[in-house]
């Protein structure tokens, strides 16, 4: 691994077809934000009334504090995320790299205990589902932090280069760190699936105004794009073949503005060639 280091610290280079596909994944990535904050901004505007009435009217403060993170933390937190994207890894140390990795990891739990209140108010306010999503979340995170700690140990940090930047070389196991977030999620999203599928009938009636209504198409909307963005980090590592390495540098920046919002902190770490030849 050592040799393997010091090689790539040296000769480390880009191939211009990654260069490429990197701003290409950069536009989508921003065109998939800007989607997704148009999406909850709308969702906005057509609930306000609704909105209004029934939590900010209320005697009750526990409406306000309840709903106001259940629908509205996604947008402040697109919004307060954004700009993150913006800064070059170049600039980063390695505590400001395991920051955005924490950072990460917090905003796919506040997430997750968002989808289980809604499963929750879903179900009738069901306590047994309740305790039973609350289990399943426990050992999800304590298995994602477990692989995490193993695997993140064979992290390698390379010193700043003319051609990379600050490099880091991520072990390919830390794609199994996605795959029990991903059941999970699609676990929530199956329950939300079924509940939509028994009220379909409802849903006629409503005309697409209420807030139960915004409830689950939110959530089905959330979970394509959070098991969407885990999928393809996930595979990220796995397809890359053994003699490539997967590395971070500076042109990889705009790739942290992921469509997942969720992921942000590894976005940009998709398996990259590095060509070791020397050069003529």
């Amino acid at each position: 691994m050592s040799d393997l280091v010091d090689e790539a610290t040296s000769q480390t280079r880009l191939h211009p077809q990654v260069v490429s596909a990197r701003l290409i994944l950069g536009f989508l990535a921003v065109a998939a934000e800007i989607a997704c904050i148009a999406l909850f901004f709308w969702d906005w505007v057509i609930t306000l009334d609704d909105e209004v009435e029934l939590i900010w009217r209320q005697q009750s403060w526990r409406a306000g504090a309840f709903f106001l993170p259940l629908l509205r933390a996604d947008v402040f937190r697109n919004v307060h995320l954004y700009p993150e994207g913006r800064v070059p890894i170049a600039q980063m140390s390695n505590v400001e790299v395991w920051i955005r990795v924490i950072s990460m990891i917090l905003i796919i739990i506040l997430v997750q205990i968002i989808l289980q209140l809604r499963v929750y108010i879903m179900y009738n306010r069901s306590r047994t589902l309740l305790r039973l999503n609350g289990a399943f979340f426990v050992f999800e995170i304590a298995v994602t932090v477990a692989l995490l700690a193993v695997f993140s140990q064979r992290i390698q940090y390379l010193p700043l280069t003319s051609n990379c930047g600050e490099c880091i070389i991520w072990p390919r196991e830390l794609g199994y760190c996605y795959v029990v977030p991903l059941i999970f999620e699609a676990y929530l999203a199956t329950l939300m699936v079924k509940r939509s599928w028994e009220n379909r009938r409802l849903f006629d009636e409503l005309e697409g105004q209420s807030l139960f209504y915004i409830l689950v198409r939110d959530s089905v909307v959330y979970f394509f794009l959070v098991s969407s963005a885990l999928a393809a980090s996930m595979l990220a590592f796995f397809i890359a073949p053994n003699s490539m390495d997967r590395h971070t540098c500076g042109l990889g920046g705009s790739g942290w503005r992921s469509a997942s919002h969720l992921i942000h902190a590894t976005g940009c770490n998709a398996p990259d060639e590095v060509d070791n030849s020397s050069d003529d």
